[in-house]
């Protein structure tokens, strides 16, 4: 949604434990990961509490499917879920736009984000194979001890989630997603890993050589856990839902072009074209179609705001007339902005990373 400009941080979050009833159990399973990464570098409080609780947290749904009279459980779950939200919030709540790269709560999405996706990888057993990864990089160097590194790598498996997937045999492609973060931060790695438990450090620099031979005796350490590593109902299909390697590739390509009505079926001819060059044209398109509908031409009438939103319930990225509403909502860019805008696409400088972080700096 960054990428976008489509981010707003919500003004209210409700977290009712009884609401966990009613989902699955994998489903459960992969979001724990996510309070695994925090407690890993931010509160060493809330590790010790998930080693205590263990595996109930997927059988009992933390706390909402066993026995409800256990006072002690409920407790200790409700804290482990505030604990979570607390160091996730301490670590975003100043950077919501990811101005600078001191983000604790990235760790295990640096090198995942590259094989995630092909492998049809629910997103917690993803994070969870980086983080693994990633703390037995901070072994190495030196930030925390072996007992330290074998207490997460078994707290993941505990959790029956994964250490290991057969993709991160591909190490191209594991370097290439690396390639990638680097440009998306800044120029440096800044991989987070626990540096001592419950504390954050970052590692800079891993060629692809040093990545090569660490993943290598990073899959001898996992081939000594449950099922080679691998956790239980890793991918997407095994928990009902679509498989992200199909239905990602198909919503990034179709209506490649605007104007391909949202109903026409999806297929190779209009889907043609690189994910750069499809929004760029995109973008180019919409801006075109923004500059008239604010009557930079002179003509102000154009802007009169219907009472209600219309009606949107397709899955593409861009509609008509959800684009009408919302330029109806807003005001003319100011000289400074419009003369960026204009340089941009005369030194065709656009890139699509650029839409989100430009409106975060200008918001």
């Amino acid at each position: 949604k960054n990428l976008y400009g489509a981010y707003h941080p919500p003004v209210l979050t409700l977290t009712d434990r009884q609401f966990f009833r009613t989902l699955h159990p994998g489903w459960l399973r992969h979001g724990i990961a996510e309070i695994i990464k925090m407690a890993c570098v931010k509160d060493y409080s809330l590790f010790c509490l998930l080693e205590d609780v263990g595996i109930k947290l997927v059988t009992d749904k933390f706390g909402v499917m066993g026995d409800e009279t256990d006072p002690e459980l409920a407790r200790k779950c409700d804290l482990i879920i505030g604990k979570a939200m607390e160091g996730y919030v301490r670590s975003e709540y100043g950077n919501l736009w990811e101005t600078h790269q001191c983000r604790p709560h990235a760790f295990g999405h640096t090198w995942s984000p590259g094989y995630e996706l092909p492998a049809g990888m629910l997103h917690g057993h993803a994070v969870a194979t980086c983080m693994g990864y990633g703390t037995y990089l901070s072994y190495l160097e030196g930030w925390i001890s072996k007992e330290e590194m074998d207490r997460v790598h078994n707290l993941i498996s505990m959790m029956e989630l994964s250490l290991w997937h057969p993709i991160m045999d591909d190490i191209d492609l594991i370097y290439s997603s690396q390639v990638k973060i680097v440009d998306k931060r800044g120029g440096s790695l800044c991989a987070p890993v626990p540096k001592t438990l419950g504390q954050c450090g970052y590692i800079q620099h891993l060629s692809k050589e040093r990545l090569t031979q660490t993943m290598a005796e990073y899959k001898a350490i996992c081939g000594t856990f449950p099922r080679g590593g691998i956790g239980v109902e890793v991918h997407c299909h095994e928990v009902g839902l679509k498989d992200p390697s199909i239905v990602a590739k198909k919503h990034v390509k179709v209506a490649a072009h605007v104007n391909i009505p949202v109903s026409q079926p999806f297929n190779e001819t209009n889907a043609e074209g690189s994910y750069n060059e499809w929004i760029e044209n995109a973008q180019s398109k919409r801006a075109d179609a923004h500059n008239e509908r604010l009557g930079l031409d002179g003509d102000a009438s154009r802007l009169t705001l219907t009472a209600e939103p219309p009606a949107f319930e397709a899955d593409t990225i861009f509609k008509e007339t959800v684009e009408d509403y919302a330029t109806q909502l807003t005001t003319a860019a100011s000289p400074d902005v419009a003369r960026i805008a204009s340089e941009t696409s005369e030194e065709s400088m656009f890139l699509p990373c650029m839409v989100g972080q430009l409106e975060g700096q200008f918001l």
